[in-house]
């Protein structure tokens, strides 16, 4: 067996897979965020990382104005005048979702 072959398979395969795996994660980020202006979705996405196998999910917020709240909905936040709005966790569910998928394709590709 060509051990050199072999193994630019195996990272061909790996490759694929984070692909499949960025393509599923912006598709369950899109799924899953929640929708006022669309702001928090048009900032959602799952990018490629240049040079290298893998990539990052981010959700900012407004990102023409600089205004970042993804963090507060995803995780809830206190309102000025002491109330609470209540978490919508669909960046967290996004990766959960992500990483259990990369995890059965990773599992496959070894």
């Amino acid at each position: 067996m060509n051990y050199i072959g072999h193994v630019a398979r195996i990272v061909a395969r790996v490759e694929a897979s984070y692909e499949r795996g960025r393509e599923f994660g912006e598709s369950r980020l899109q799924e899953l965020v929640p929708r006022r202006s669309g702001d928090l979705a048009k900032s959602s996405k799952a990018i490629k990382l240049d040079g290298r196998v893998g990539f990052m999910m981010r959700s900012f917020g407004d990102d023409d104005k600089g205004k970042s709240y993804a963090v507060p909905v995803n995780f809830g936040h206190h309102t000025r005048n002491g109330g609470w709005v209540p978490p919508h966790p669909y960046f967290s569910q996004a990766v959960r979702d992500t990483e259990a998928l990369l995890r059965t394709e990773n599992k496959k590709n070894l």
